[in-house]
């Protein structure tokens, strides 16, 4: 018989009786197993503590000491490894068997017996510990794959974060007015970090450049592609080569670039590939301190929401292709006039497609009603009640996309410093 890996550790036979403890001792050292031997409790406590056997085979009664005592001393007493104890018992003690389970004791080798059946109880032992001792070290296994998972797991929810606080910084930071601009915002991204990002700047003395883009997708990707879109918009290079032309006339001006040439670069610059299969929609405008013009492309973006002073909400735009789908994209501009307390607003696919439980989507309706509804109320308080009333209407904190919105309003005077 070939000794089990497990062997390494030996089998304590303790029995008073010499002639069944010699008879145990030599098959089992013929099937290969390592044994020890013990003729009282004491030797047999000791063996315990010396050779830490894996298995024990222990007579029901042996002088001074019940079987009982002897389960529950291997059970009080237990190392690091588990040690199986079979009793061998008298068949007139049938009836005690259910208090030596309980005790502790594993299986019965009814007297007499044959070494036939001896050497099968070993293996059904052997069966059970590897079984055991397999599942032990599968549980280790596993724990050690949670502790590496927990650890990435807080890796990237750091990294996460991080990337959360960059986007975020790339938001406009309060609102203001800018050149008799009211601007404010709403975001709620659908996870730590969304694709959507806007923001707005002033491009001279004149003219203030705004613009809300949604990448195509959630989470980490989309938002590193909006943070890159959102970085080229603000850099100064392209601020310089793009957004104003560079033309400088007699008087010395620079001349602002217009939407649709700023969109056509956007489009060079971000086209999909197979490495990167992204796009974004987005609204690029400019608006114009003297009489209030905004001129925009409308990039596969939702229409522009445009909120007169004296009349109700209505759409505004021309649609178009996203920004890098497709090489050599048309895009069409879009020109519009503000007048002292008028609204226009850009906003993502995730507020009109937001459904609530019954699967009912906000819808494009719902929201210019809630605009037209809502326009007595200033910008910064109209944010947080539509906010309210999306997490109210969609039943949960939990939004299937980003949730975004870039507001602005002409006043109906200039104030402040940025006049």
């Amino acid at each position: 018989m070939q000794k089990p890996a497990q062997d390494t550790r030996p089998i304590l036979v303790a029995s008073h009786d010499h002639r069944i403890r010699d008879l145990l001792l030599r098959n089992l050292e013929e099937w290969g197993y390592r044994t020890v031997g013990a003729a009282s409790p004491q030797e047999a406590k000791a063996a315990l503590k010396e050779h830490r056997p894996w298995l024990v085979l222990a007579d029901w009664e042996m002088p001074g000491c019940q079987g009982l005592e002897l389960c529950a001393h291997i059970r009080e007493n237990r190392g690091p490894f588990y040690v199986y104890l079979i009793l061998l018992t008298p068949r007139d003690h049938k009836d005690k068997l259910i208090a030596a389970m309980e005790a502790g004791a594993d299986d019965f080798i009814l007297e007499p017996f044959g070494v036939e059946e001896v050497q099968a109880r070993i293996k059904s032992a052997q069966r059970i510990l590897d079984l055991e001792k397999r599942l032990a070290q599968r549980n280790e296994e596993l724990e050690e794959t949670n502790r590496r998972l927990r650890f990435a797991h807080e890796v990237i929810t750091k990294d996460v974060e991080a990337a959360a606080r960059i986007q975020q910084s790339l938001l406009p930071s309060c609102t203001e007015a800018l050149y008799g601009f009211w601007f404010e915002s709403l975001f709620i991204p659908c996870q730590v970090v969304g694709g959507d990002i806007f923001n707005y700047f002033a491009l001279d003395a004149e003219t203030i450049a705004f613009y809300h883009l949604d990448v195509s997708g959630h989470g980490i990707p989309a938002a590193m592609m909006s943070v890159a879109v959102s970085k080229t918009l603000s850099s100064l290079p392209f601020h310089e080569a793009l957004i104003r032309n560079g033309t400088v006339g007699q008087e010395g001006a620079s001349q602002v670039l217009s939407p649709v040439s700023v969109v056509r670069e956007l489009d060079l610059l971000f086209q999909s590939n197979e490495a990167v299969e992204q796009y974004f929609t987005m609204v690029y405008g400019t608006v114009a301190k003297g009489n209030g013009e905004v001129r925009f492309v409308q990039a596969g973006h939702p229409y522009p929401i445009y909120l007169p002073a004296a009349s109700d909400a209505r759409l505004v735009g021309s649609g178009g292709l996203p920004v890098g789908l497709v090489p050599q994209a048309d895009f069409t501009e879009t020109t519009l006039a503000l007048s002292p307390g008028d609204r226009l607003f850009l906003y993502s696919d995730g507020i009109v497609d937001c459904t609530n439980p019954d699967g009912e989507r906000f819808s494009m309706q719902r929201l210019q009603f809630f605009l037209t509804d809502q326009r007595d109320l200033a910008l910064p308080d109209l944010m947080r009640k539509l906010g309210k009333e999306l997490y109210r209407f969609h039943g949960n904190e939990n939004f299937e996309d980003d949730i975004s919105m870039l507001a602005l309003e002409r006043r109906s005077e200039v104030r402040g410093e940025n006049k």
